[in-house]
């Protein structure tokens, strides 16, 4: 019986670490998820495509699948966006009526033929410039871009710090075009984002449920071991007693739950000193490696004089 109660001791200090580690899971989750799509709302689509792919690094979900093909298809890459829809439809045990699912066929839908249409190359002779498709903010235009578009005119617009580039393309399905854009010097000063309009501080590196939840699993797995050792003791005096008493039994019982309550009691205090260390290491990590920064608006700034964009964003 006494061994039992010391089994679910031991269950009752592991179902609270499970439980926050689950939480601080999801937590970090959607603050990563919603950084994303904040990014890919307001800012750079390549940046944007970084950070969902660092977030699929670590998880994976039919939500993360879905924003990754959106992602995709926002920056006119027909083959990835469609295999991460795909993925999103074949996922095991997901309800066709899920709010994820419907907006995948609607996005499927929008995608169906994109095989068929034909290619636009652009190459910029710099990165300090923007790109826009149609009015659809893409990012900083690298080098070499290509691009999946549907037949038809499409209105490419780029801005750099001395000028700006603005053309209509005619897509045909299947046909390749390319477009060079050439509208600054091969040497530029290094383009610096201006950050605005507040300060704040990120979420740390690691999660601070995950650091507190280590020290207060191992707080109270050492307390339970003051626990065990006590009873541990109690039950070293009854074999004492019993063997004064001339009573095997009982002295034999007693001598197991001492062994019982040793052991337990050790392997509490090596496992509560392992946690406690572990979260005081993670909070002393957090303190190195916490950075202020400040919030990214749809400004950018080179050389200190800015220049505006007017775009309509389309999510």
């Amino acid at each position: 019986m006494k061994r039992v109660w010391w089994l679910c001791l031991a269950v009752l200090l592991l179902v609270p670490t499970y439980a926050l580690a689950q939480n601080a899971e999801e937590t970090d989750f959607a603050e990563r998820m919603n950084k994303a799509a904040s990014i890919l709302k307001n800012g750079d689509k390549w940046e944007a495509l970084e950070a969902y792919l660092s977030i699929a690094s670590l998880y994976s979900a039919p939500a993360l699948s879905y924003s990754l093909g959106r992602t995709y298809q926002r920056l006119y890459q027909c083959t990835s966006a469609l295999d991460h829809y795909y993925k999103v439809l074949t996922t095991e045990g997901i309800a066709q009526d899920s709010p994820v699912y419907t907006r995948t066929v609607k996005a499927l839908d929008e995608m169906a033929s994109c095989v068929d249409w034909g290619s636009l190359t652009i190459r910029c002779n710099a990165r300090q410039a923007v790109l826009s498709i149609d009015d659809e903010l893409i990012g900083f235009c690298k080098s070499k871009s290509v691009f999946k578009l549907p037949s038809g005119p499409h209105r490419v617009f780029v801005k750099g710090k001395d000028g700006e580039f603005k053309q209509s393309v005619n897509i045909v399905d299947g046909k390749q075009e390319e477009l060079l854009v050439d509208i600054e010097p091969a040497v530029e000063p290094e383009l610096k984002i201006q950050v605005e309009p507040h300060h704040y501080r990120y979420r740390s590196a690691i999660h601070p449920a995950i650091q507190w939840s280590l020290i207060g699993t191992g707080a109270a797995a050492l307390i339970g071991s003051g626990f065990a050792f006590a009873y541990a003791y109690d039950s070293k005096v009854s074999a004492k007693n019993a063997l004064h008493d001339f009573d095997r039994n009982a002295y034999e019982s007693s001598r197991d739950d001492m062994d019982v309550a040793k052991y337990t009691a050790w392997t509490l205090v090596g496992v509560g000193g392992v946690l406690v260390l572990s979260g005081l290491s993670v909070w002393i990590a957090n303190l190195i490696m916490d950075d202020e920064v400040e919030e990214f608006d749809a400004g950018v700034v080179a050389d200190g004089e800015r220049f505006a964009l007017s775009v309509n964003y389309r999510f």
